[in-house]
């Protein structure tokens, strides 16, 4: 369960977390990064620096939640990679314990995607079932526990993890 009430809002809370993840991770590694949604545009990817692309899901709860059904993704963005193979992939999950990348093109690990219907029913829009990708939490990394999901969004009544 998420406190935000729209659609809206959880693009504005993605563009928010985005623009610190940059900040505070992406930029201090990539000084050429380009960041693709930061007008609220469609890109396959948020950022790409050289022949890397990345790709921020920031999520309302703790990375355990998801771990045994799979933590959901857009499958466009495996797509694209196949369409790009000079690209390399990352997808990171910003959760309330800490940021988890995914190399998403690891050959190893996208055998282990699941592909299933899925989607959102938090957003005030009920078209937003789709096929998805779920990553299996085993094949998540932890890459910093410094930047977090802002625990200010968090309804604590709700949620029981």
């Amino acid at each position: 369960m998420t406190s935000l009430n729209s659609i809206e809002d959880d693009i504005r809370f993605g563009l928010l977390q985005e623009k610190r993840f940059r900040k505070l991770y992406l930029r201090p590694k990539y000084p050429d990064l380009v960041w693709n949604s930061r007008d609220n545009t469609y890109s396959p990817f948020d950022f790409q620096s050289g022949d890397k692309v990345f790709e921020l899901k920031a999520r309302q709860y703790y990375k355990k939640r998801w771990d045994a059904d799979g933590h959901m993704c857009e499958i466009n963005k495996f797509n694209y990679l196949k369409e790009h193979p000079e690209l390399k992939g990352y997808i990171y999950f910003m959760y309330y314990d800490g940021v988890y990348m995914f190399d998403a093109t690891d050959i190893e690990k996208l055998k282990r995607i699941q592909v299933r219907d899925g989607g959102r029913s938090d957003r005030g829009a009920d078209d937003l079932c789709k096929k998805q990708a779920y990553i299996m939490g085993e094949d998540l990394k932890l890459i910093t526990t410094k930047i977090q999901t802002p625990r200010k969004y968090f309804d604590q009544d709700i949620c029981l993890l």
